[in-house]
């Protein structure tokens, strides 16, 4: 029987893979992260760019908005409404010039009586002017003064106030002591001209004793609550729709929030408020104390010191900050625009050295100067009162007239032939001034939806072209463009509803674009034309613009790649966007083969960089098409929920039968003026690029063979998992140093026990530790019950030895016993022979 165990080293193996993430100061590539090829399919630039905006690419642009100037030709046009690029608009009447008289000699004798005199004309721009003989006088409020020191007559006077008042809007003329005001607009508004005499009381005040204003060093850094974390609000939503239009859907938006707990926060800690709507960021500096204390204002380093238990409350940009009972909380100001106004604010934990930048200091207060200001008196022609003469006529706007009377039916071939003509252009009102604005309606239609993805005729193409940095710098989120939703029209046909109907209903509630005549019922009367009317000087113009976009196009990748592994292949890898108007902002569309134990992931971003990390699960995708589709059902809720950290500008529309992704910007105007913007606009890259990276840790163990038989196949194996601190805490190399596992610091001991929602080092390695323990019972509990079987085994095979011995025995004797009788036998065969044959020799003899 063989009885001899050996006992083999298999060697080193692989038992498992653990996932986890790793949080790093700084973003960086991904590496292996960029699916081979996918921006060679480009739509834009010639070549990729190795570099751009002090990134490393390779990069492709998104293609930017057209301009004016950059229309494609041939001129668009929309053949439904038999519009071309550009209309001219029929002239309306023109406007009689309005005009009024003032004579001076009526109250006054001499030029001495008109000294420190007030005029104001026209009263609605607010032009103020004194006469005066000595332009070094004081007024209050009065920027404006005409030097009559040189005119000894009346006559005089009147000719320097027409020549100092002749504006674009109004023009003076001088007759002996008669000045004559002219309007020159040729509107559509009223164009009477108003004037009014003022006066202002004399007073003497001392100004400038606030003293002398001094730099002041740079200040103190102040340490982190440890409570703020992402320091961003949630909740908002903007306005969806256009609020008072008839039957247009409205979604009224909602107010982002965020609460913080900062009652048990150490005393000296802070924080830093940042609004960053403009070109220059807003902040505020906040240092906690001890108390309920309230601040009257910053302290000597620009620094708000505020009692933990403080009640009251501040505005920065768009956000109100309130303090109550130990809990610091914050919403936006206006709920139409919430999710916009949380976008560009932000909480970070602690301050920087120097940060706040202490600004100035004031010194004890001078005695100040001494500033007296000279009383004015009202013109007594005007008596003090209003003049409000009218003596022409206002004009009647220019018009264009779209006829409407092919659309007098509602039958679907018709309609769907009439949206094509539409989707995609723009109509506007162009005014040949620059300084006036246009005003246009864009259309596009939601309906336009394949496998549950909105196909790019759902983008509004349309871009702002008369937008400009120069006329445009306020608030350059809003845009002169509505847009007409015609799956609207569709739903208004049916109800029923004439084509022409429907769409005059669309256009009625378009504000300063269009309108439709008086005393027409759009429910009930049938509408012939409708009518756009505009100031003259007006034209009425077609548009095709695009979007600013990218088309990524994953059909083609598939093809290419016919024999790829999906989705395996696409595990790890994913693609980013940039803002263009930030460079520190960008999106990573990450794809993951499951993501079951991913969802511990932390937020990615750091101080200086807005990173925006999107998961896509691919695990169900098996082509271009579902890999379309899963991107886009996956991100849009990230994209445009109630998370302002994700809520930004950044959408997607797309193609799922050829499998082209399309990213885009809402912004339907040029972006070039932003202070941030890129250097070719909106950027995107193959690959990931984040400072959240996803740890793949594998477990190893040691395998034995133990062989106790002289089987190759009955043998048992053990694989015995790795212990060293390495393996237990996943140390990587380069991405912190073993020093770093303290607990003299915050930082250290956040690192080791974690910030819900991310897991602590030591939490990990227990975790490494437990499975490890699991493997190791698991495998005892297999060697007891192998154990166990071999002895079992080994007795039954001695009973079986024992039964199989006596059975042997028995049947030895049973031989032996037959070979006696066998034996016994043939003696006395051969004894009877024998007598036989005595027998007959006998009878012989």
């Amino acid at each position: 029987m063989y009885n001899d165990r050996r006992v083999l080293l298999e060697g080193n193996a692989v038992e498992e893979v653990v996932k986890s993430w790793v949080v790093k100061d700084k973003a960086e590539k991904v590496e292996g992260s960029e699916l081979d090829g996918l921006l060679t399919y480009r739509q834009h630039e010639t070549s990729l760019i190795d570099e751009l905006d002090g990134q490393e690419g390779p990069f492709d642009t998104f293609i930017e908005w057209k301009e004016k100037s950059k229309i494609s030709s041939p001129a668009p046009e929309i053949s439904a409404l038999n519009l071309s690029a550009t209309q001219s608009l029929v002239d309306g009447d023109p406007a009689t010039a309005n005009t009024f008289t003032i004579d001076l000699s009526a109250s006054y004798s001499s030029v001495t009586d008109l000294l420190n005199v007030g005029i104001e004309v026209p009263k609605d721009y607010g032009y103020t002017y004194v006469l005066t003989n000595n332009t070094s006088n004081k007024y209050r409020n009065i920027y404006n003064t005409i030097n009559i020191s040189g005119c000894t007559t009346l006559a005089q006077v009147a000719s320097t106030i027409a020549s100092k008042i002749n504006k674009d809007y109004v023009s003076a003329v001088a007759d002996g002591t008669k000045i004559e005001f002219t309007t020159k607009g040729k509107g559509a508004y009223t164009n009477s001209l108003t004037a009014n005499g003022f006066s202002r009381n004399y007073e003497k005040v001392v100004e400038g004793a606030h003293g002398e204003i001094q730099a002041a060093p740079g200040s103190p850094a102040v340490a982190a609550t440890g409570v703020i974390g992402t320091g961003r609000l949630s909740g908002g939503k903007n306005d969806e729709g256009e609020p008072g239009v008839p039957d247009m859907p409205f979604s009224p938006g909602t107010n982002a929030t965020g609460s913080w707990n900062i009652a048990n926060v150490a005393s000296g800690s802070g924080i830093v408020l940042k609004d960053s709507r403009y070109s220059t960021s807003s902040y505020i500096y906040i240092r906690f104390q001890d108390g309920s204390s309230w601040p009257s204002g910053k302290d000597s380093d620009n620094i708000y010191n505020i009692g933990k238990n403080a009640t009251g409350s501040f505005t920065i940009g768009g956000v109100r900050v309130s303090f109550s009972n130990g809990v610091m909380s914050a919403t936006t100001t206006d709920a139409s625009r919430g999710a916009t106004l949380a976008s560009y604010f932000s909480i970070s934990d602690g301050i920087a050295e120097g940060a706040a930048k202490a600004a100035v200091s004031y010194q004890p207060a001078s005695a100040g100067t001494e500033v007296e200001y000279q009383a004015v008196k009202a013109l007594s022609s005007l008596n003090n009162t209003v003049v409000n003469h009218k003596t022409g006529k206002d004009a009647t706007n220019a018009h264009y007239d779209i006829d409407l009377t092919s659309y007098q039916t509602s039958d679907e071939a018709v309609l769907e032939e009439f949206i094509a003509s539409l989707l995609g252009k723009g109509i506007t009102l162009n005014s040949a001034s620059s300084s006036q604005y246009g005003y246009g309606v864009e259309f596009i239609d939601s309906d336009a939806v394949k496998d549950g993805v909105p196909t790019t005729d759902t983008l509004s193409k349309l871009n702002d072209p008369s937008h400009s940095s120069v006329n445009r710098r306020v608030y350059p989120a809003t845009h002169l463009f509505n847009t007409i939703d015609l799956a609207q029209l569709r739903r208004l046909v049916d109800t029923p509803m004439t084509i022409a109907n429907a769409f005059a209903k669309l256009m009625s509630g378009q504000s300063g674009v269009s309108f439709q005549p008086d005393g027409v019922n759009l429910n009930t009367d049938d509408v012939t034309a409708i009518r756009y009317s505009a100031p003259e000087g007006y034209t009425l113009d077609v548009y095709e613009g695009e979007l600013r976009h990218y088309d990524l196009d994953f059909g083609q990748w598939f093809a290419n790649h016919p024999n790829a592994s999906i989705p395996g292949e696409l595990d790890g890898k994913g693609f980013r966007a940039y803002c263009a108007t930030d460079n520190s902002q960008w999106f990573n569309f990450l794809f993951l083969n499951g993501t079951g134990d991913m969802d511990d992931k932390p937020l990615s971003g750091t101080d200086t960089q807005d990173i925006k990390t999107i998961i896509i699960d691919v695990s169900e995708v098996t082509d271009a098409s579902s890999l379309v589709k899963a991107i886009y059902e996956q991100a849009t809720p990230v994209l445009t929920g109630d998370d302002a950290r994700f809520n930004h500008l950044m959408r997607l529309a797309g193609d799922t039968e050829n499998g082209v992704l399309t990213l885009y910007d809402e912004r339907r105007f040029p972006v070039t003026f932003y202070p941030d913007y890129q250097t070719k606009g909106a950027k995107i890259s193959g690959g990931v690029m984040d400072n959240v990276l996803r740890e793949l840790r594998n477990v190893y163990v040691d395998r034995l063979i133990i062989q106790d038989t002289d089987h190759a196949s009955q043998n048992i194996r053990i694989s015995i998992p790795r212990t060293t601190m390495d393996h237990v805490f996943g140390y990587i190399p380069g991405s912190y140093q073993p020093e770093d596992f303290n607990v003299l610091t915050q930082e250290s001991r956040e690192k080791l026990l974690g910030i819900e929602p991310e897991v602590g080092i030591l939490d990990k390695g227990l975790t490494y530790l437990i499975d490890a323990n699991t493997l190791i019972g698991a495998q005892i509990n297999r060697m007891r019950n192998a154990g166990a079987n071999i002895t079992t085994a080994a007795e039954n095979t001695q009973a079986s030895e024992s039964t199989l011995r006596d059975a042997d025995m028995a049947k030895e004797m049973t031989g032996y016993t037959k070979a006696n009788i066998l034996s016994q036998t043939a003696q006395s065969m051969l004894a009877q022979a024998n007598q036989n044959s005595s027998q007959v020799l006998s009878l012989l003899s």
